[in-house]
């Protein structure tokens, strides 16, 4: 609490000798390195605008066809992914995701296949070393507004309570859930921007869901403290090492009637994102101890 309230203060001098003051105590760093990490993550969301871009719909039709690893592995139903016109790009060898955003069409992302069970995405080769690396997870149409978007937010009710998670996988899989798991948006990742915020702050009520490691828990904490300001907030916890999407209705359902009040949630996060960096164990031990 204390830690809260001088970063609350307007003052940066007093900002910074409540970070000195705490890196004195981290340990396995200096307090240089532990002031320079903390001063980095609180830094303040980026308010940059960004040009969106929008595209013609029509590029989606060279992709339209599903994969099995989506019905299969997933477990998203047929149903959800042509409603979200999600595709297959068999040239990239990826699953094609495309986000509209107000009705336009703003991008897309492409979803590496790494399961065993299909022709996976290849792997990348280094040109000047020739050594291979794994393919990027995701990746992005040229000026993706990553940042300034929601996953679904088109379709979605805002005088309902409003599901937040991170990937578009979640999203489809709470699309597959049904009706008491429809009314999401995802964030495109941990990092939260100010135009994402803002947008939420219009929802009669939001219930975050975001992955139970360090990034995830950060990005929670921005949400909660943002949101409370404006709507009702409550937070969902994952057991370690699962996420929204592993999880079937019915065990979704329990965790989500365990939520707790975004309130009462922020000063355990911070407690988590704290010890996090004072213990280079990670979050996941942290977790596992609360």
């Amino acid at each position: 609490l204390w830690f809260l309230n001088v970063m609350e203060e307007e003052n940066d001098t007093g900002i910074r000798r409540a970070l000195h003051s705490l890196a004195s105590g981290a340990q396995d760093e200096t307090a240089e390195d532990f002031t320079a990490d903390i001063e980095r993550m609180l830094k303040p969301v980026d308010t940059t605008v960004v040009e969106i871009p929008h595209y013609n719909p029509r590029v989606l039709s060279s992709w339209a066809q599903n994969h099995p690893f989506m019905y299969e592995d997933r477990l998203i139903s047929l149903d959800a992914l042509e409603a979200m016109q999600v595709g297959y790009d068999e040239r990239e060898v990826r699953i094609t995701i495309p986000v509209f955003w107000k009705g336009q069409l703003v991008g897309w992302q492409k979803r590496a296949l790494t399961s065993p069970n299909y022709p996976q995405t290849p792997m990348v080769v280094d040109k000047e070393t020739g050594n291979t690396r794994p393919p990027e997870k995701y990746k992005n149409s040229p000026g993706f507004p990553k940042d300034s978007t929601l996953y679904n937010a088109d379709n979605v009710d805002v005088n309902k309570p409003v599901f937040v998670v991170e990937s578009p996988l979640s999203v489809l899989r709470g699309l597959t859930h049904g009706a008491e798991f429809a009314n999401i948006v995802g964030t495109h990742g941990a990092k939260i921007n100010a135009a994402q915020l803002e947008w939420l702050r219009q929802c009669s009520s939001i219930i975050v869901a975001f992955d139970p490691d360090y990034a995830g828990q950060w990005g929670a904490y921005k949400i909660i403290k943002d949101a409370s300001r404006y709507t009702n907030v409550t937070n969902v916890n994952f057991e370690a090492g699962l996420d929204f999407a592993d999880y079937n209705r019915s065990n979704l359902m329990t965790v989500v009637a365990e939520a707790e009040l975004g309130l009462l949630a922020l000063p355990r996060l911070e407690k988590l994102i704290m010890s996090n960096k004072r213990n280079k164990n990670g979050l996941r031990k942290v977790l596992n101890r609360a």
